[in-house]
C-alpha cells in the first residue's frame, strides 16, 4: 500500500507542475485533466485488483498453515499423552511390585522364628 501511495501523490504533483507550467486553453487542460484521471482510475483498479488477489492468497495460505500446524499439535499431544500413559502404568507397576516385596520382608520378619 506504500506504493500506491507513493504513485498518487506523484500522479498529484506531476499533473498540477504540467499545468502550471504549460498552460493551455481552458478545454485542453480540462481533456489532459479527465484524461489523468481516467488513467490513474485505471491504475487505481489495477492496484485494487492486485491487493484483493495478494490478500486472497495470505488468507488462504494463513488458513492451510494453521490447519496444518493445529493437525501436528494435536498429533504430538497425543503422543505425548499415550507416553505419560505408559510411563504411568510402568510406575505403578514398580510401586505395586516394590509393595509386594516390602509385604513379604514384613512378613518374613515377622514370623515367628
Amino acid at each position: 500500500m506504500r506504493g500506491l501511495g507513493s504513485l498518487l501523490t506523484g500522479l498529484i504533483v506531476g499533473g498540477a507542475v504540467a499545468l502550471l507550467l504549460a498552460p493551455e486553453k481552458g478545454s485542453e487542460t480540462r481533456k489532459k485533466i479527465k484524461q489523468k484521471a481516467e488513467e490513474v482510475g485505471k491504475d487505481l483498479e489495477v492496484q485494487a485488483a492486485k491487493g484483493k488477489e495478494k490478500f486472497r492468497e495470505f488468507s488462504e495460505d494463513g488458513g492451510q498453515k494453521f490447519d496444518e500446524w493445529s493437525k501436528q499439535t494435536a498429533k504430538k499431544m497425543n503422543n505425548w499423552k499415550e507416553q505419560g500413559s505408559e510411563k504411568l502404568n510402568d510406575l505403578k507397576k514398580s510401586a505395586e511390585e516394590m509393595a509386594e516385596k516390602a509385604a513379604k520382608n514384613v512378613n518374613k520378619n515377622t514370623e515367628p522364628a
